[in-house]
């Protein structure tokens, strides 16, 4: 199989586009991923907070009804 100059030239910037575009494209998904691991974390750590002061306004909405 012979190929000229300007196919090889096609086929190679045909290629490197392609490759490239699948590098950021990879780069990219990584970042993603582990944003939404710090993200999850966070929402973790958020619900138990909200869990903590849901509690403690309970337990001050009972202490208040039983003043009254």
């Amino acid at each position: 199989m012979k190929l000229d100059l300007k196919t090889g030239i096609a086929l190679a910037t045909l290629l490197f586009t392609l490759s490239g575009f699948y590098y950021t494209t990879n780069s990219r998904l990584e970042e993603a991923e582990f944003e939404i691991l710090r993200l999850q974390k966070q929402v973790g750590v958020l619900e138990r907070g909200n869990k903590r002061l849901n509690k403690k306004l309970n337990e001050h909405a009972a202490q208040e009804s039983h003043t009254k």
